[in-house]
């Protein structure tokens, strides 16, 4: 059977994920929302700051009493005590006065601005002060940070650190995300033994399955395997058969190139209502990768060479776990650019995704085979060759996609 109906990498982010629709969402406390993807703008509920704060050890002052201040000829300031953290000031700053106050603390009522510690001294009653400042000058505002009914996070967006920080922050103890997808593997190959089995007679562990389970288990409610299922087409599809119900996505590793591979397609053409849309995609490695579904549920095939495998579930699978929450930004996108430190060949007609180490400010390639595990274990990261282009050339920069 010859690779039909191939496809640009572009082409299965437009054509085949859009068949299918979000998961649906739920309510989740902010301590298990990490890693979700909110289903819903969430908007500030309070000004951050709720009160004007300094933003710096200092003193506080009216701007226009520190006019002219130089180191010397001071400004002279009547120094009349201290704001204390956590604590509203019962004390107000007047013409020449001043009182000092740390990082955080509540801007006293008469004051606008804050002198840095380092420009001023206390000398007996008095505060020396060495620089002007300006109105507002190291003072953070009421809402300055976070303004009340702003947008603070966007639908779609992937809830990080950060983002719990800012929910914590405005007291918002629950968030609505989307529902993390049930992910299972099914490793597939006559050849193929369990890792913590001893391989005779030319057969291989089994690795593929470990590779993309770790890779996508921070993105799914479950990413689960299955124990391997030899080259038999009844019997993958009757593991298909009583595993469908459970799972949102199903991959397949192995059995996905043309040849006595096949009988994982056909296992699939099988069931009712089910469609192979692309057997084979224009990107190296990963060539022999399939999509498909049975019903409204996607299945994707990927390659047996580990190469090939990683570079499709980066490429496709963890994209499309991530689209099915309703991520905002879901295709791998580029850490930044590097020159090549040597000439790297490719073939024009297909995406090439080269395995790169990083040396300073450039890369090395690590030119292998895709069954070549060692170079995944070895490669800093990807770099990208345009379908239409016939190599980089030694200095010329490229994506560079770090791991």
């Amino acid at each position: 059977m010859e690779f039909l109906r191939l496809a640009c990498r572009e082409e299965i982010y437009k054509t085949y994920f859009h068949l299918f629709k979000p998961l649906g969402s739920k309510q989740v406390s902010v301590f298990e929302a990490y890693k979700h993807f909110a289903s819903k703008d969430v908007y500030a509920t309070e000004n951050i700051p709720y009160f004007p704060r300094s933003s710096v050890d200092g003193f506080a002052v009216k701007a226009s009493n520190t006019v002219g201040a130089t180191p010397s000829s001071p400004v002279l300031l009547r120094f009349v005590g201290e704001v204390s953290m956590a604590e509203r000031p019962k004390l107000t700053i007047s013409t020449g006065e001043t009182c000092r106050i740390w990082t955080g603390g509540w801007i006293p009522d008469g004051a606008d601005s804050v002198v840095m510690l380092e420009d001023a001294n206390i000398v007996g009653e008095f505060v020396e002060i060495y620089s002007p400042c300006a109105t507002g000058e190291n003072v953070l505002q009421i809402g300055d940070d976070v303004r009340q009914g702003g947008l603070v996070i966007s639908k779609g967006k992937e809830i990080r650190a950060q983002e719990i920080g800012m929910l914590n922050a405005l007291g918002i103890q629950e968030i609505e995300v989307a529902r993390k997808p049930r992910v299972l593997i099914i490793p597939t190959g006559n050849e193929l033994v369990e890792p913590w089995q001893v391989p005779e007679n030319g057969k291989i562990r089994e690795i593929n399955s470990f590779i993309v389970t770790f890779l996508i288990k921070n993105y799914c409610e479950v990413a689960e395997r299955h124990p391997v299922v030899r080259d038999d087409q009844k019997v993958l599809f009757e593991v298909i058969k009583s595993v469908f119900a459970a799972y949102d996505l199903l991959l397949l590793s192995g059995g996905s190139s043309k040849g006595a591979g096949d009988f994982a397609v056909r296992a699939i053409e099988e069931f009712e209502d089910s469609e192979v849309l692309f057997h084979g995609v224009r990107v190296s490695p990963g060539k022999p990768t399939f999509f498909a579904k049975i019903k409204e549920k996607p299945i994707i095939g990927l390659p047996g060479h580990p190469g090939s495998c990683f570079v499709s579930n980066y490429l496709f699978v963890l994209p499309l776990v991530k689209y099915l929450q309703g991520a905002l930004e879901f295709v791998p996108s580029p850490s930044g650019f590097i020159k090549a430190g040597t000439d790297i060949p490719s073939k024009a007609g297909r995406e090439e995704w080269v395995r790169v180490i990083k040396v300073n400010s450039n890369i090395t390639p690590l030119f292998s085979e895709s069954a070549i595990l060692s170079s995944l274990v070895n490669a800093s990261g990807l770099i990208r060759i345009p379908e239409n282009k016939e190599g980089i050339h030694k200095g010329e920069e490229v994506e560079f996609y770090e791991l």
